[in-house]
């Protein structure tokens, strides 16, 4: 059964599900956020596959030491350094 509602984007970019919408949600719920021109969909994204996603780009970024000549601990370093400017 398809529901609508209306909600707006607050100054700081965030958007509120309405009541009604998030019976089956918690807080930290993962999203994918798809947008295709004025259409932007929100799809709730299971736990299992978002840890399956979060492990592929690991992996991506736990090669890029090896083929710029870095220590993994630079990476890590700048990981913690982005992490804190967010």
């Amino acid at each position: 059964m398809k529901k609508l509602s209306i909600t707006k984007l607050s100054t700081k970019g965030q958007i509120v599900i309405p009541k009604e919408m998030r019976k089956d949600l918690e807080p930290g719920t993962p999203f994918i956020v798809l947008r295709d021109g004025a259409r932007i969909v929100l799809q709730k994204l299971p736990v299992e596959k978002a840890a399956k996603e979060l492990e592929k780009i690991l992996k991506k970024t736990l090669k890029i030491p090896k083929k710029t000549g870095l220590k993994p601990i630079d990476v890590v370093r700048t990981a913690r350094i982005v992490k804190k400017e967010l």
